[in-house]
């Protein structure tokens, strides 16, 4: 009998893009409301700051943070989705690394590193039972006044991946570490996603490493 793995393992994650399920997950492209974002010449952070992209897939918004001079670290916990990013970097200068973003926040060389991490399809990836450790975590990554800037999928349906979330959890789960200082509806999704992304940007507190 095949096993059948979680969300928290890569082999889920692994045999999801061999089957092409990630397909629908993959618009090709980096999300519009974080491309603004980022386009916008006042922008925090500026570049050369240093981001963590988790769950990063194919890699997309990795190639565009790098592309404006950022200094981007890239995380998947499936191999073959680092494998697709690898493709789409190509001589871009960028760090990609199969791993457990969870075990990452704990080690010393990760912790406070970066000056921001960008949130799209990872957070609604995970259980919403580790949503909690999800928020140390981020918070761990980030030095103090660090930002946390997202999309995070207001699904409206029951089940998942993707998990659905609301606004009004999310301020609920952040509220611990982070000073909220942008939450709304995204004006500018993909259609098929429109009005169902939630754009935040989220200022890391100064309170100590978990």
């Amino acid at each position: 009998m095949k096993e059948q793995f979680t969300p928290d393992h890569p082999e889920y994650w692994n045999e999801s893009y061999e089957q092409g399920a990630r397909a629908a997950w993959n618009t090709g492209a980096p999300a519009p409301p974080l491309r603004r974002y980022f386009s916008d010449p006042k922008a925090e952070p500026a570049p050369p700051a240093r981001i963590f992209v988790p769950g990063c897939g194919h890699g997309h918004e990795v190639v565009m943070l790098a592309k404006m001079g950022y200094n981007v670290t890239g995380v998947d916990l499936s191999p073959l989705a680092i494998e697709h990013a690898r493709t789409n970097l190509g001589d871009l200068n960028a760090t990609l690394l199969a791993a457990d973003f969870f075990d990452l926040a704990l080690q010393p060389e990760y912790r406070g590193a970066y000056d921001a991490v960008v949130e799209y399809v990872c957070f609604c990836s995970i259980r919403p039972g580790r949503r909690e450790e999800y928020v140390t975590a981020m918070a761990n990554l980030l030095r103090p006044g660090g930002l946390l800037v997202g999309l995070f999928f207001n699904t409206q349906r029951p089940g998942g991946p993707p998990f659905d979330v609301t606004a009004n959890e999310l301020r609920t789960l952040l509220r611990t570490s982070f000073e909220i200082e942008q939450l709304g509806i995204a004006p500018d999704s993909i259609k098929p996603r429109a009005g169902r992304e939630l754009i935040a940007v989220m200022r890391r507190n100064a309170s100590p490493l978990r």
